[in-house]
């Protein structure tokens, strides 16, 4: 029997014109493109020299992934609210000598990105 989940609708801001939604949009979306870039240089250079551990990255950038998605919703799109989440911080040091800081798993946030960026945006 397959469920059906209601998805609560952003809230879209009345007072933009549609030509400021469209640019809200086009801004968000080259963000998210911008991030996704970097995320999927920063990986590529992890694996050939980091192989084993953990792709790690700072909680701002799930920070500005929602700010991106608030941005989207404001100019009419239809992104899900559990889409914009806290970021889920692990106690991690990125050298050995160095004390624990809160960092974010940014495999899971790059594979956010493109999940969204095949929603929202028309080009490839």
């Amino acid at each position: 029997m397959a469920r059906r989940f209601r998805v609560e609708r952003g809230l879209m801001d009345e007072s933009l014109t549609s030509e400021e939604r469209a640019d809200l949009k086009a801004r968000a979306i080259a963000r998210l493109q911008s991030q996704a870039a970097e995320l999927e240089r920063r990986h590529q250079g992890h694996q050939y020299k980091e192989r084993g551990e953990r792709f790690m990255t700072g909680p701002e950038a799930r920070e500005s992934f929602n700010d991106a998605l608030r941005d989207l919703q404001r100019a009419g799109e239809d992104i899900p609210d559990w889409m914009i989440r806290p970021p889920h911080a692990i106690k991690w040091r990125p050298i050995k000598t160095a004390p624990l800081e809160d960092w974010i798993d940014g495999s899971g946030l790059l594979s956010d990105n493109k999940r969204v960026l095949v929603m929202v945006d028309p080009k490839p």
